[in-house]
């Protein structure tokens, strides 16, 4: 049996399909390398547009010069009290009415009426003006709010016994009060 055929005669690679990838994947290559310097062209503008917008801002606002710059006595001063009102508007705007009023809620009796709530943020108080029907009354809305978890300090500052007009027309007497709360928030 004499067989003819030659194995080493015939190339094992498809040399045409090898050369179609290479083609393809440089085409694909390329394309993304297109895509990726667009993208950098963008963004580079983009860069370039917000830094002229920054110094625009900072133009408007009165920044001059370079971060590193120092800042003067009454210019430090100045942003000192900046700072400082701009905390006291945020513990302000922290401080929750509902809560306050539901604590108050707990502790008011029947026979009291509070007219005026205010508060103090520097010392975290309040100031509360009412009326109570009787001295009886008034005590127990002391002992109350004494005994409240959420009141720290009560103080008594003022009562006055006035004459106040129903619906019907008729005198009753009553006492006012001011009571300062420590502790409140």
């Amino acid at each position: 049996m004499n067989l003819n055929l030659n194995l080493a005669s015939r190339a094992y690679v498809n040399r045409q399909a090898l050369f179609l990838c290479y083609t393809l994947l440089i085409a694909l290559l390329t394309v993304f390398l297109l895509l990726l310097g667009n993208s950098y062209y963008r963004l580079h503008a983009d860069n370039g547009r917000i830094a002229a917008q920054l110094e625009e801002i900072n133009r408007d606002l009165g920044f001059q010069g370079s971060a590193s710059q120092e800042i003067t006595s009454p210019a430090y001063q100045k942003l000192q009290e900046r700072v400082a009102l701009a905390n006291q508007l945020l513990v302000k705007d922290s401080f929750r009415w509902t809560a306050l009023l539901d604590h108050l809620e707990e502790v008011v009796t029947d026979g009291v009426r509070i007219r005026s709530i205010q508060p103090d943020y520097r010392q975290g108080g309040l100031k509360l003006i009412g009326v109570a029907r009787g001295l009886g009354d008034l005590r127990s809305f002391l002992d109350r709010l004494i005994a409240s978890p959420h009141f720290s300090e009560v103080f008594l500052l003022d009562q006055a016994s006035v004459a106040i007009k129903d619906n019907l027309g008729q005198d009753h007497s009553s006492l006012t009060f001011t009571i300062d709360l420590k502790g409140a928030f």
